[in-house]
């Protein structure tokens, strides 16, 4: 969703490789299953925003412009986007899912609040040990 594939292309072309884009399933969807857990519901929730946490300048942005907002790579921001939800007008009650490796067998769910949406920065690894 939130990759480098325009530029990956570009450096590939400019080197002569060729290659072959294979579509996959995004990483919201995979959170979506593994937690199970619709990302829309029928009466309640209509809309959908994907976004990452961090803007290119560096900046935490989050905002409430669709019924279920999705953060892309905001792991090691929790604390500050609960700070940034709640500015948005979320309310501290709001149900939230902290997914890391969605989709892959060790995924890993931690359910919270808005209020409470730093502590999986403490109990949960973030990100892929590469």
């Amino acid at each position: 969703m939130f990759g480098r594939l325009e530029e990956e292309l570009a450096a590939l072309r400019e080197h002569g490789i060729d290659c072959e884009v294979v579509p996959g399933v995004s990483a919201a969807l995979a959170a979506a299953a593994d937690t199970l857990r619709p990302l829309t519901r029928r009466g309640n929730g209509r809309s959908v925003s994907l976004t990452t946490a961090m803007t290119h300048l560096g900046t935490l942005h989050a905002t409430r412009t669709a019924d279920t907002e999705v953060f892309y790579m905001a792991g090691r921001q929790l604390a500050a986007l609960s700070h940034k939800l709640r500015e948005a007008g979320w309310p501290d009650d709001t149900p939230v899912s902290v997914v890391s490796r969605a989709g892959w067998p060790d995924a890993r769910c931690t359910d919270h609040s808005v209020a409470t949406l730093a502590r999986p920065a403490r109990s949960m690894p973030i990100g892929r040990p590469w």
